[in-house]
């Protein structure tokens, strides 16, 4: 949370031709925007990057955020208690070691003032906190750092670029600006182009080919690309959409009842109107007591959500551990979410009680006097068409909610059942960062080999490598690749996941080499080898479609002006893997030894014989153990099975919570309804007790009319149900793209959805029935 975010923008360097690439800024660039803009009051420059924290001997991965002096000044939201970033600790190679913590992170540790002036350790480095941030700041992102350090200190994160800060090609920081009073956005934009055209002047050779955009600074992502926040806002307006449905229901069911409390209360209110009472009053009552009652919903309802929202975000923690300890906003119950809760409720009362206490106000009321007495002893056949209305509403709204939970369940089924390309069972997986530690490439590559060594010596170990990427792993990025020689490099570009991996790794996860050979032992080593590539039957197939592609040459392309690297040959071929369940193409990657490339963040896996999951487990101590030996500076941040951390992905997190959020919703749908239907039928069963009693007296049997109340009852339902069914075929198709494995049209979701309703409303319907079944012939008549 900040203050006035309609005022702040992100500022994007985008490429001009070829049109579409993004980067970020260099501080070069940034201090000459700061120092010249006229139309920002501020702006601020970051990055955010995964770091070793060591505190209380505990080391673990944590994501911080390297910022400049004005970074907390520009979103209004100052370090208390401390203090923010001098202009000198901004200073590029400054190195005064400071660092400010989020309010989570002073919580743990200890919460008190001595927190500032204490020594945390990063990658190894002593800092000395200095501020902590507000309790509900994570800066742009709804997950923010855990700490921040001042650009200054760059270069302890071990990031690439982090010793050249200074130079003008160091594209490394993302830039934000707050507008000065009275200046619009396109104004801002407009001074930007004229700013970058000016660099351009300046530095060709570095702002050449770019421009400067604005954009709406992206919750959910960190990106050189102006992503926004659109699918954070369809996401949040398909809940929104779902929660009214419910609400929606719920008003129904109020009306509903409603309207047979007040046909219960007829002669009451003919004759209060017989006796000159007002037809406001007594309307102003009837909506009185429907706004008593929608307001206690909404206060208990307050209480449902806040309890549920804390639970769905407990949920969370183990999927952000997988890839660092982070600053997550939660969500609190605060005036506003009150305000619009009990706002709902009033105006619910107001569209849904007014109708049923202005038509039964209306003067034929008065009429009650006389037909009252008739309705009682059975004259006229008790069926309110409005209330069944709203129950046809009822049932068919609760079935497109009970159809998009099933939805969500069928995808969180289909996402855990789905083929990686390689058997989960038996594998391990072991995540080391290295450099988090302050090993550079030398030492990182030694201590790899270390701890293979140890793996491959475990008794009933298979085979154990590493890679940088791994199925369903935190680190999932690509890069951009074209066939050597390629006469049109933008046309055949693509972007391949690019991964650096050890000796065995296909072997270790259980996959063959379908042309051409492994990667050797010399390539697995520093050396004068030739530079050279493995890669997935897709990528083949994309490139070379119908033809060898042994010993053929692939480039990737570097730097914003489509630089292609050096050229790597193609010596082997192996089966396609599935890295994400929402890989909408299966394959696409382009495997580098370790020999000839490094990354310092690398997941070690193993393969063990007999294949069982147990054994797996059983041996994730040992591991860990191994690395601790072997790397006691190393941090261990995650030690799991394939399945283990397949389960814990965020896609499945994402299918799961869905299918718990939509169920949940369903079922308060669903219950609402079984209520409507059952006051419904309860009502007519009361005011039919005379025919029912005059039907037993001439011969009709316990089951007659039995059926005679459950067949009325069925009709009801089976509108509402075949109105539903178009409602849910409707939400099948739209959630078809966003599930995995979910079809346009799942029979299993649109079978059992109408099933469980048909079963609901029978229920409800099956009491006031036998309650029908029980009616003294002799008392019924005796009525007349």
């Amino acid at each position: 949370m900040y203050e006035r975010p309609g005022e702040v923008l992100a500022v994007h360097g985008r490429q001009v031709t070829p049109p579409g690439a993004y980067r970020f800024l260099s501080y070069p660039d940034y201090a000459d925007l700061r120092e010249r803009s006229a139309t920002f009051s501020a702006l601020a420059a970051y990055n955010n990057v995964l770091a070793a924290v060591t505190d209380n001997e505990v080391t673990r991965r944590a994501m911080a955020g390297v910022v400049s002096a004005n970074y907390f000044d520009l979103f209004g939201r100052p370090p208390t208690p401390g203090r923010a970033f001098s202009p000198e600790e901004e200073r590029p190679g400054a190195a005064f070691r400071v660092a400010v913590v989020s309010h989570d992170y002073w919580l743990r540790l200890g919460g008190g003032p001595d927190a500032i002036g204490r020594t945390i350790r990063i990658n190894g480095h002593p800092f000395t906190v200095v501020g902590v941030a507000p309790e509900d700041f994570t800066g742009l992102m709804i997950l923010g750092p855990d700490l921040w350090v001042p650009l200054g200190d760059y270069d302890a994160l071990g990031t690439p670029n982090a010793n050249t800060l200074s130079e003008r090609t160091a594209y490394e920081l993302a830039v934000v600006g707050r507008l000065a009073p009275g200046v619009s956005g396109r104004a801002a934009k407009a001074e930007l182009a004229t700013q970058a055209r000016q660099l351009a002047e300046a530095f060709p050779d570095a702002d050449g080919d770019f421009t400067l955009e604005t954009s709406t600074p992206s919750r959910l992502s960190f990106s050189p690309r102006p992503d926004g926040n659109a699918e954070a806002a369809q996401l949040a307006t398909f809940l929104t959409i779902m929660a009214l449905v419910v609400l929606l229901v719920a008003c129904l069911n109020l009306s509903n009842m409603l309207v047979a409390r007040g046909h219960a209360r007829r002669q009451e209110i003919a004759v209060r109107l017989s006796l000159g009472g007002g037809r406001g009053r007594l309307v102003r009552q009837l909506v009185t007591e429907g706004l008593v009652l929608a307001l206690a919903g909404g206060a208990i309802g307050l209480l449902v959500a806040s309890w549920a929202t804390d639970a769905l975000f407990v949920t969370m923690g183990p999927v952000l551990q997988q890839f660092a300890s982070a600053n997550l906003i939660v969500p609190t119950t605060d005036w506003r979410v009150m305000t619009g809760t009990f706002g709902f409720c009033v105006l619910a009362a107001l569209l849904f009680g007014l109708w049923p206490a202005w038509s039964l106000t209306r003067p034929a009321a008065l009429d009650g006097l006389g037909q009252q007495a008739r309705e009682d002893r059975g004259a006229t056949p008790g069926r309110l068409r409005g209330a069944s209305a709203l129950v046809v509403g009822q049932v068919a709204l609760s079935l497109g909610l009970l159809a998009t939970g099933g939805l969500f369940l069928v995808g969180a089924r289909s996402a855990a059942s789905a083929d990686p390309g390689f058997s989960l069972d038996g594998g391990l997986v072991v995540d080391v960062e290295p450099h988090l530690a302050g090993y550079d490439a030398v030492r990182g590559r030694e201590t790899y080999g270390a701890l293979l060594d140890r793996l491959r010596a475990l008794p009933g170990v298979v085979a154990a490598s590493a890679a940088s990427q791994v199925p369903f792993g935190p680190s999932q990025d690509s890069a951009p690749v074209i066939p050597a020689g390629s006469a049109d490099p933008q046309a055949q570009m693509v972007f391949p996941r690019r991964s650096v991996i050890g000796r065995d790794h296909f072997r270790a996860l259980g996959l063959p080499v379908v042309r051409g050979r492994d990667f050797t032992s010399a390539e697995m080593t520093i050396g004068d080898a030739a530079r050279v590539a493995i890669v997935d039957d897709a990528l083949a197939e994309r490139f070379w479609p119908g033809e060898d592609p042994l010993g053929r040459q692939l480039q990737f392309v570097t730097g914003p002006s489509l630089q292609l690297g050096e050229p790597l040959e193609v010596v082997g071929v192996v089966p396609t893997v599935r890295y994400r369940l929402s890989d909408t193409e299966a394959g696409l990657h382009v495997y580098l030894p370790l020999g000839q490339d490094y990354d310092g963040a690398m997941s070690l896996h193993a393969r063990l014989a007999g294949g069982s999951e147990e054994s797996a487990r059983a041996m994730l101590g040992t591991v860990a153990g191994i690395v601790r030996e072997v790397a006691p500076d190393v941090p261990v941040l995650g030690v799991r099975t394939w399945r283990e951390l397949r389960d814990g992905s965020s896609e499945i997190w994402v299918y799961r919570a869905g299918g718990m959020v939509f169920s949940t919703f369903a079922a308060f749908a669903l219950l609402l309804t079984v209520i409507g239907v059952y006051g419904v039928k309860a009502y007519l069963v009361a005011r039919r007790t005379r025919e029912f009693g005059i039907r037993v007296a001439v011969g009709a049997g316990s089951r007659d009319v039995l059926w005679l109340v459950l067949r009325e009852g069925s009709r009801t339902t089976a509108l509402g149900i075949g109105i539903g069914l178009l409602l849910a075929l409707g939400v099948s198709r739209l959630l078809q793209s966003f599930l995995y494995g979910v079809g346009g049209f799942e029979p299993v979701v649109l079978l059992t959805a109408p099933l469980v309703l048909i079963g609901a409303a029978l229920l409800a319907s099956y009491f006031p029935a036998r309650r029908a079944t029980r009616v003294d012939p002799v008392v019924a008549l005796r009525q007349e």
